[in-house]
């Protein structure tokens, strides 16, 4: 084994070790903020899933909070993933009962999902360009409304493998469609995917 896969090796199981020693204390911001997110205001279950990594990613980033000092972001995305993901989505079910929703929410691909008062925003076909973890090549090229690339975080399908928030510093845009979610639009990033599969 070369030094370097070590090296990673040694700070992947550090990582993996203060997750266990902290786990307590990272699971009791996950219920604050929970505790203060509107369930209402989310399309579906992803959608909220994806509200709830945002605002995780917002307590990670201030550096006053000691017990997530030392985890590189991808650490907590892992934790989010593989620890949290079922206690979110039951959150999610269990809350989103007592909406009133006025209309049935359209169902879209699983590499998008909006609701009917976005469906007519610009949207933008983008490639991310960082390598991610079990991730098929097809999955490098997504689609999400224009507004969304602009953010300085974006929520992206890892296929079976998942989602996950990535930095928009880590997409390119590759072509916008003024018109929203169209034939083309789909067109397009079905030739891109099957030129990776």
């Amino acid at each position: 084994m070369k030094l370097t896969q070590q090296v990673i090796n040694l700070i992947t199981e550090t990582a993996k070790f203060k997750i266990r020693r902290r786990f307590n204390e990272l699971e009791r911001i996950l219920y604050s903020i929970l505790e203060n997110m509107y369930v209402c205001d989310y399309v579906n279950e992803l959608h909220f899933a994806e509200g709830v990594e945002y605002e995780y990613h917002g307590f990670w980033n201030f550096s006053g909070i000691y017990v997530l000092s030392g985890f590189e972001w991808e650490d907590i995305q892992e934790l989010i993933d593989n620890e949290f993901s079922e206690l979110i989505r039951n959150y999610y079910n269990e809350y989103s009962q007592d909406c009133n929703k006025s209309n049935e929410l359209t169902e879209y691909p699983n590499f998008v999902y909006e609701s009917e008062n976005e469906v007519n925003v610009p949207y933008a076909v983008f490639e991310i360009t960082k390598p991610l973890a079990y991730v098929q090549p097809e999955y490098y090229y997504q689609a999400a409304p224009l507004w969304k690339t602009k953010e300085s975080m974006i929520y992206v399908n890892k296929g079976s493998a998942g989602h996950k928030t990535i930095s928009t510093n880590h997409i390119k845009v590759l072509k916008v469609f003024p018109e929203g979610e169209t034939k083309e639009m789909y067109d397009y990033l079905e030739e891109l995917r099957s030129k990776v599969r």
